[in-house]
């Protein structure tokens, strides 16, 4: 259970970190029911597969998953 609050806790904050850093930019997050935000929640990434080099297979992962996600 102490583990799970401090993962919320982190999300929590890392949330409000978001929403500032958007705010800097003069931008206010998507509405949830934008087209933008859609195609987000609409995005399946395949599940990650590490071999012993995770630092490598991760950033293989990262990069192959990245070109499924609209506009980067």
């Amino acid at each position: 259970m102490r583990l799970t609050d401090v993962a919320r806790a982190s999300l929590a904050e890392l949330a409000g970190d978001y929403i500032n850093w958007l705010l800097k930019k003069n931008q206010v997050p998507w509405r949830k029911d934008s087209a933008e935000a859609r195609a987000i929640y609409g995005l399946r990434l395949d599940k990650a597969d590490y071999a012993e080099d995770v630092v490598h297979d991760a950033c293989a992962h990262i990069l192959v998953q990245k070109h499924k996600i609209p506009g980067l």
